[in-house]
């Protein structure tokens, strides 16, 4: 076999053992590229894994936190439109002629020092109308003029007051009902 020379622009001449004068030598230098400690290769290779492994438990418990958040804001959303449906049926209800009495034997709660006050659990579950509810509706009739009455609803989340809104009637006989 014939010595073959090797030029300094020859992609391979890095990789093989070349005399000063351009030519390749009998060894090769493939042999100088194989690892010759494969322990400290395969550590390596291991600890890449448990890096990997790690960003993807990170990862993961990212997405499960998000998701878990997604979830109780759906909740709270559906919580709050039912709050204001509630809220709504109750102020037809007294726009139609109904006094708190009646409101009261209607939707419940406690009528307390001229105001209804309606409590809903997390789950919007009735529930006692008082500072523990965790969503409460408070009704109170306000001012009435000449022939005209208006009440205050407040919604209300834990100590948050979500909205606060006027309702107003007018009084079929001029009288307070």
């Amino acid at each position: 076999m014939s010595p073959h020379r090797i030029t300094a622009d020859h992609p391979y001449r890095q990789l093989l053992d070349v005399s000063e004068d351009g030519y390749a030598l009998e060894q090769s230098s493939l042999a100088k590229l194989k690892p010759t400690d494969t322990k400290s290769s395969s550590r390596g290779f291991f600890i890449e894994l448990l890096i990997d492994l790690v960003v993807f438990v990170i990862c993961t418990l990212v997405c499960l936190q998000v998701i878990a958040i997604a979830q109780l804001r759906l909740e709270d959303s559906s919580a709050i439109a039912k709050l204001g449906q509630s809220s709504v049926n109750l102020a037809e209800n007294w726009k139609s002629g109904a006094d708190l009495e009646g409101l009261q034997d209607k939707f419940g709660g406690q009528l307390t020092g001229g105001q209804l006050t309606l409590g809903y659990d997390r789950q919007f579950q009735p529930t006692e109308a008082d500072e523990a509810a965790w969503y409460r509706i408070v009704f109170t009739p306000e001012e009435r003029g000449s022939g005209y009455a208006t009440a205050k609803l407040q919604l209300i989340q834990g100590d948050k007051t979500l909205i606060d809104w006027s309702v107003g009637r007018y009084l079929a006989n001029r009288e307070e009902p």
